[in-house]
């Protein structure tokens, strides 16, 4: 998988949680927007981690914004699981 570097290009909130949201760049890098696991509180990054079990990702470390968007809506729930209790924490 290949490996980019990213740019800084806005911010999510959810309640008291705010996610830088990232541009990759590199030849054939997803064009749209991405959220960074490293971004992320450690227990938070592990339970979305988890919750994407299997899913396409645009690059290691990366997550399409819009399924960290479904995950935080969700509350942590669906999917692969239950992470409620961890993203609660941030709401």
């Amino acid at each position: 998988m290949n490996e980019f570097t990213s740019t800084r290009v806005g911010e999510l909130v959810f309640g008291k949680l705010t996610v830088p949201i990232r541009k990759l760049e590199g030849d054939k890098a997803y064009p749209g927007k991405v959220v960074c696991w490293d971004d992320l509180p450690a227990d938070l990054a592990d339970a979305f981690d988890k919750w994407m079990f299997c899913a396409a990702v645009p690059s290691r470390n990366c997550a399409y914004l819009h399924d960290f968007q479904d995950f935080m809506r969700r509350a942590g729930r669906g999917w692969s699981g239950d992470w409620s209790a961890v993203v609660e924490k941030y709401l």
